[in-house]
């Protein structure tokens, strides 16, 4: 009884960490779930500021042909500056590396908007079973928000 009680506390508990987002990127919108993840750390090497990231999958609708062209044939940093791209740096368990990434206009979620955040592109896997996105709390600390608040 004790293991299901805890097993239950955190899935509830993770799916108060779930938030939608809407992401508008040159005038055209999505909508995703996203994970407020306590241990993320990423961020914008440019603005310093938090950042998210998303299955490609989810957004490469609202990206131009020539950005998909980039993320799916990795045509470089060179090409993704040219088109107004980032290369956004992250880690992991498994070492260091960089993902492509756009500047998103606006991202909107429960009353709540931020203009020109960085979002990475993770192209070679799922990141959860009830939301394509990670996001750094980071974002919501910008916006005068504390941790209790976010997580409520």
């Amino acid at each position: 009884l004790g293991i299901y009680s805890q097993k239950r506390k955190e899935a509830i508990y993770e799916k108060d960490l779930v938030k939608r987002f809407g992401i508008t990127y040159k005038n055209k919108t999505c909508e995703i779930n996203v994970f407020l993840d306590t241990g993320c750390k990423l961020k914008d090497p440019i603005s310093d500021r938090g950042a998210l990231v998303v299955e490609y999958d989810k957004l490469k609708f609202i990206m131009s042909e020539r950005e998909r062209e980039i993320v799916e044939e990795n045509k470089g940093i060179d090409k993704a500056f040219e088109e107004g791209m980032r290369m956004l740096p992250f880690s992991t368990l498994c070492g260091e590396n960089m993902i492509y990434a756009i500047v998103a206009d606006t991202l909107i979620s429960e009353g709540e908007s931020w203009n020109n955040v960085c979002v990475g592109l993770i192209t070679k896997r799922r990141l959860g079973e009830d939301y394509g996105g990670i996001i750094n709390p980071r974002l919501y600390l910008e916006n005068g928000r504390n941790m209790e608040e976010i997580m409520t």
